[in-house]
């Protein structure tokens, strides 16, 4: 592993920077040559030193893949993590860091956390670095999109699922009170899809459960009378637990079979 020189470098430990550029596999996003010498201009005006030992690069390598899956990108933070004195990092374009407004998120936090401030050579026209009140806004404002964004993908997949659940189909793990049968058909990767059927037997165990419940047993009453007359789990492998009874009582699929619907539904 590269490890940075000795603090005493000719500008001082705290005048050290790091450098990480990446290009992309379509080579149309500026080379190394470029970003390097962009960097050694800027860190110059600066009076930013950046030893040949904290330069780290990524050759071919998408802004889409986050930066501790990249090789370069990997080195760089458990380099900075080793070595706590170097407190400055310069990139060219924000891009080169990531293109993901959640991986740039954790990013900026992490080396924010390590005290360590980003300089972006080119940002919008101007330089740009995470020191000070700018810094901590623009990290806010990256935080807040990176939340938007979350509820957006996690609104998408919900979407998905419930449609799928109005087909029947399944969706993960298979339900208690439910089996998984074929259906002939697959998805657009190829994969089999499935849909729920019902299992008599565990349905019926459901209704007691419910009943048992509704006579204020408590879920470990009724996981211990579920292991004394020898009903099975779903898998089979382990015993009755009140957690697991609890879980089962109050997901969709039960709620769904105890209001008599045909489908189990989503529900908020």
């Amino acid at each position: 592993m590269r490890t940075p020189p000795p603090s005493d470098s000719r500008l001082g430990a705290a005048n050290l920077a790091a450098f990480y550029a990446r290009v992309s596999t379509d080579q149309q996003d500026g080379s190394l040559e470029t970003q390097a010498a962009k960097a050694i201009e800027y860190a110059r005006l600066k009076r930013l030193d950046i030893p040949s030992d904290l330069r780290f690069a990524d050759e071919d390598t998408s802004g889409g893949l986050p930066l501790l899956e990249r090789d370069g990108g990997r080195l760089l933070v458990n380099t900075l993590q080793l070595h706590p004195h170097v407190k400055n990092l310069i990139v060219t374009k924000l891009d080169r860091l990531g293109r993901s407004v959640l991986d740039l998120e954790t990013t900026f936090q992490r080396f924010k956390q390590q005290g360590i401030i980003v300089h972006i050579v080119d940002f919008g026209g101007d330089s740009f670095t995470t020191a000070g009140f700018l810094g901590d806004l623009v990290i806010r404002i990256l935080s807040a999109v990176a939340e938007f964004e979350r509820m957006m993908i996690k609104s998408r997949i919900k979407d998905r699922l419930d449609h799928k659940r109005t087909k029947g189909e399944l969706c993960g793990t298979v339900p208690y009170g439910w089996d998984k049968a074929p259906t002939g058909r697959f998805n657009a990767k190829g994969k089999e899809i499935f849909q729920l059927q019902p299992n008599s037997f565990e349905q019926e165990w459901v209704r007691k459960m419910a009943s048992w419940r509704s006579l204020g047993w408590s879920y470990k009453a009724i996981a211990d009378e579920l292991n004394r007359q020898g009903v099975p789990t779903k898998t089979g492998k382990s015993k009755w637990q009140c957690g697991n009874v609890a879980g089962m009582l109050d997901s969709q699929y039960s709620r769904a079979l105890l209001h008599g619907e045909t489908q189990p539904q989503e529900t908020p």
